[in-house]
């Protein structure tokens, strides 16, 4: 008995360690220790002409300043790092010592950049790094500007990690127009943008992307789109994405430049609107006085909003810009917001309206103290507004200025809204197929003819494997059908089991899951056909101390039986098939034994799995 244990014990401990490794080697987007701490991102690709007999063998970024860190390049056809830094100046110096082919490298090769890393930033290495040949690594080939395409491939990964939302609210550098933070829950498509003549320049959302012909890739809704090209017209234009598709535009030749009308710049600005307490409704005239004062210290013909004009407040919604008013009163710019007061702190939101585009300019959240130093706290945010304002002014095309000081409340919000995201895109994948070994105890009661005494077939432990297959229903309900086989071995204790049997079940049944960000549980009933082959049985009948033996079997059995379990995501990167690790308990409650080779039939007892393995959401 104590070799066969031995052996079960090893091959547990076998499948513990593998998960461990797999757990390690997959680890998160690391997290920020505290508001000050930023987030340097290295991106690296590795030249595929290269016969990877000649690719470097030790290849390192050092990074050198306030916090020293090592980041390996590694083999696969691209990747990047993440490294959270203190604020500082640093020095990112590249090591090569040796290439497969075996040849040593004396000179550093190029590629050494200084970053001056501010507080609370996400910033790109403007270099991406190139894993190649000796022979190219002289030439200066394995380091170059960041190109678009990078950036964006960057993003969309960096956007499926729902733990990048942590670093929300902090300044990201370097990754234009293809923001980490954008809004990955939103449908996104792919626009061909084509012009005649072309070679355009395509700016979307005042962001440029390139010229023409290109492909990008929006979320779905409203974007302002402009093409320029020099002795041509510049178009304008609203693009409304719904599907993939193309859009096409004819540029006019340039005759002359068309003057403003006046060259006054008007603003409209809205009334604040409370949203919270009625006894704070009296801050939204404070507001606005004093926002009014700054707007005209700004240079700006301040316009005050008067919602009879148009009528159209309803349409606009609470604190929503009135673009058809601002259109008639001859104003580029509509300020608006809208503010939720607590007693102790007052939280405000506040916006520049571009007319013309109909897209914001300058949008900030503010938490501020409120109370006796509300006052204090207004001047603090218009302040800050007007300097925002300044930046977008005189050219109102310049790009969106946007500063967030997050509530605990409202990072929290963020976080949980980026996991429900990853949910919705493992989702994506509704089936799921795991195969995994498991470890248990299979209790079939058996009597043998002419004795009163009963005993449990299975006494010993039991080891195999199965697969697993989750097909999904309705909602959390899916179908689960698992095939295995596994070995019970013999009982040595007294003149029990003398050999094992095989064991080879079916089960089928309904699961719930109950899905999270970084694992899902789930629970079943699940019905179970067992075969089993033949064994040999033996034991002392009571009282008179004879051994007494039978061959049992072949049979087969049915049992009912509770599972539950657990899945373990493999990191949170969807820009590829969500893999995890599994981890269960299935317990039989109770079923039936059906005889073949005699004619009796007897229940069939309880059974106790353990079950770990590994699978993939398809």
């Amino acid at each position: 008995m104590g070799g066969a244990s031995g052996r079960y014990c090893c091959f547990a401990l076998a499948l513990a360690a593998a998960a461990l490794v797999m757990l390690a080697g997959c680890a998160s987007l690391p997290q920020p220790a505290d508001e000050q701490q930023s987030l340097l991102v290295f991106y690296w690709e590795t030249d595929q002409e290269v016969p990877a007999a000649e690719l470097p063998t030790s290849d390192t970024l050092f990074v050198e300043g306030p916090d020293a860190q090592q980041i390996e390049l590694q083999a696969e056809p691209w990747g990047y790092s993440a490294v959270p830094l203190a604020p500082g100046s640093y020095r990112i110096e590249r090591r090569v010592t040796r290439w497969g082919d075996g040849r040593l490298l004396e000179d550093r090769p190029p590629g050494s950049a200084e970053i001056a890393l501010g507080v609370s930033e996400v910033q790109l290495v403007p270099l991406a790094f190139y894993r190649t040949s000796a022979d190219q690594a002289s030439a200066g080939a394995n380091a170059a500007v960041i190109e678009p395409q990078q950036k964006r491939r960057l993003s969309e990964t960096l956007r499926d990690r729902a733990s990048l939302s942590r670093w929300a609210g902090r300044t990201a550098h370097g990754f234009e127009p293809f923001s980490p933070f954008e809004e990955y829950t939103q449908s996104r498509y792919r626009v061909e943008i084509v012009s005649e003549p072309p070679a355009a320049r395509v700016l979307i959302d005042d962001q440029e992307w390139g010229n023409t012909p290109l492909t990008v890739t929006l979320p779905a809704g409203k974007h302002f789109i402009s093409l320029q090209r020099e002795g041509y017209l510049s178009e304008h234009s609203f693009l409304n994405v719904t599907a993939d598709g193309n859009s096409a535009y004819q540029l006019a030749v340039a005759q002359s430049a068309v003057p403003s009308e006046d060259g006054v710049l008007r603003a409209v600005l809205m009334p604040f609107v409370n949203i919270g307490r009625s006894e704070d409704a009296y801050l939204a005239s404070v507001f606005f006085d004093s926002l009014q004062v700054a707007l005209e210290r700004e240079g700006l013909d301040v316009i005050p909003y008067d919602g009879t004009a148009q009528g159209s407040a309803a349409l606009r919604g609470p604190g929503g810009p009135d673009f058809a008013f601002a259109e008639s009163s001859g104003a580029r710019l509509i300020v608006s917001g809208d503010y939720l007061g607590s007693g102790e702190e007052v939280l405000v939101h506040a916006a520049l309206h571009d007319v013309q585009s109909e897209l914001v300019k300058a949008g900030l959240l503010f938490n501020r103290p409120g109370g006796f130093e509300i006052f204090e706290s207004v001047d603090s945010i218009t302040q800050e507004f007007s300097l925002a304002v300044s930046r977008v002014l005189p050219e109102i095309g310049q790009p969106v200025v946007e500063e967030r000081r997050l509530t605990g409340e409202g990072r929290a919000f963020s976080e949980r809204l980026a996991e429900r995201g990853v949910v919705q895109r493992r989702m994506e994948y509704p089936r799921a197929l795991d195969a995994g070994l498991i470890y248990g105890t299979l209790q079939d009661g058996l009597q043998l003819e002419g004795t009163e005494v009963r005993r449990l077939d299975g006494a010993g432990a039991s080891f195999g494997a199965n697969v697993s297959y989750d097909h999904p229903l309705t909602g959390a309900l899916s179908g689960v059908v698992q095939l295995g086989a596994f070995y019970t071995g013999p009982d040595n204790q007294g003149d029990g089991d003398r050999g094992g049997s095989w064991h080879i079940p079916l089960y089928v049944g309904p699961r719930v899951t109950f899905r999270g960000y970084k694992n899902d549980i789930y629970v079943g009933v699940l019905g179970a056909w067992h075969f089993a082959t033949v064994r040999t049985v033996a034991v002392r009948e009571e009282g008179t101390d004879d051994v007494l033996s039978a061959e049992v079997g072949p049979y087969w059995f049915t049992t009912l039986n509770l599972e539950t379990g657990l899945r373990v995501y493999l990191g949170d990167d969807l820009s590829r098939r969500p893999f995890f690790l599994s981890f269960g308990l299935l317990l039989g409650i109770g079923g039936y034994r059906f005889e073949i080779d005699f004619s009796d039939a007897d229940p069939a007892d309880f059974e106790v799995w353990l079950r770990g393995g590994m699978g993939v959401r398809l």
